[in-house]
């Protein structure tokens, strides 16, 4: 059971560093306004750019760990062990609706980063404001959500595992009569003559 534990949060923290090391090096590549050049007053020319297959791997390589995690877990829900009701399993809780959100959040913003960077060549403007390109932070966010993602749902998974092994390792006392608790039978001596006779008065 550890080799299992050990390798999935492995295997998950892999993966979520690997999404947070492509969404920096794609804060460096991505296209900046000073390199988009203005042609004319209605069209602007985008240098081509890695950082949109980047935002594209990063984005993928958090939805595998988040995957894992849950596939792992079992959806942390939809487990049909009883577990019991306590701080292991609200932390567990916790840590799991909150990496949810932060997962939501990273791949957005590296979807949005991406998207923008795939813009290479000419383009129509209509408008002072048509060339947009990628503010400077959005890459660095995804990538410490990312990791926030990624850390939470270990912690989850370590919690959920732990519960249960306590669940799998906890015996309910038994009942009166049941096995487990050993009782004594009660045996009551037995009397001579038990077995009734007939008197026979004499005739």
């Amino acid at each position: 059971m550890k080799k299992k534990v050990t390798t999935i949060c492995i295997i998950t923290g892999f993966l979520g560093c690997l999404a947070a090391a492509l969404s920096f090096v794609a804060e460096v590549k991505r296209v900046k306004g000073t390199e988009v050049n203005d042609v004319a007053t209605s069209q602007c020319i985008f240098p081509s750019s890695p950082a949109m297959a980047l935002g594209l791997t990063a984005a993928a390589a958090l939805i595998i760990a988040q995957t894992v995690i849950n596939i792992a877990t079992r959806c942390l829900c939809c487990r049909n062990e009883q577990f019991r009701f306590d701080s292991t399993l609200m932390t567990a809780l916790f840590c799991s609706s909150i990496s949810w959100f932060t997962f939501a959040a990273a791949v957005l913003l590296l979807l949005i980063g991406a998207a923008l960077n795939y813009k290479h060549g000419e383009e129509s403007a209509y408008g002072d404001y048509s060339c947009y390109v990628v503010k400077s932070g959005v890459f660095p966010i995804a990538a410490v959500l990312s990791l926030v993602t990624v850390v939470l749902g270990i912690v989850s998974y370590i919690k959920v595992e732990s519960d249960k092994n306590r669940v799998d390792d906890w015996t309910p006392p038994s009942a009166p009569g049941q096995p487990g608790i050993p009782l004594a039978q009660l045996q009551l001596p037995q009397q001579p003559g038990t077995a009734m006779e007939q008197a026979q008065l004499p005739q």
